[in-house]
């Protein structure tokens, strides 16, 4: 999130503002678009953190990860803190050199006293090689 272009990969639910030079607030539904020269033997991975503060507000959450509009898998948090997310991507699934979407949906987020919907903290996300 910290990259010189990361913004020019935001669809939605990002924040634009950088926090402490590494992570941005996300809505319910972050996405990304991301373009891919080659697209085997790629992973989903993501460093994301349901934090204290929002987890006091929801409980527990899940957060469904997908691929150009395809379910990927879910990660549920049962307790505040940070985890890294990494599963292969069916192939099928991307498009070579061409853009790709990647979303984050959370199924519970809270809504700020100022009226800012707020989900997780998200570190870092994209496609890497396995």
């Amino acid at each position: 999130m910290n990259d010189p272009f990361a913004e020019s990969y935001f669809v939605q639910d990002i924040s634009k503002v950088l926090e402490t030079g590494q992570w941005r607030w996300t809505a319910r539904r972050p996405e990304l678009r991301i373009y891919l020269d080659d697209v085997r033997g790629l992973s989903l991975m993501a460093d994301l953190t349901v934090p204290d503060s929002g987890f006091a507000h929801t409980g527990p959450v899940t957060i469904s990860f997908f691929v150009n509009g395809n379910l990927l898998d879910r990660l549920r948090f049962d307790k505040p803190g940070q985890r890294y997310f990494e599963k292969p991507v069916p192939e099928a699934w991307l498009r070579a050199r061409w853009v790709n979407s990647l979303a984050m949906e959370q199924d519970k987020t809270w809504t700020s006293p100022d009226g800012i919907v707020m989900g997780f903290v998200l570190t870092r996300a994209g496609f890497a090689a396995r």
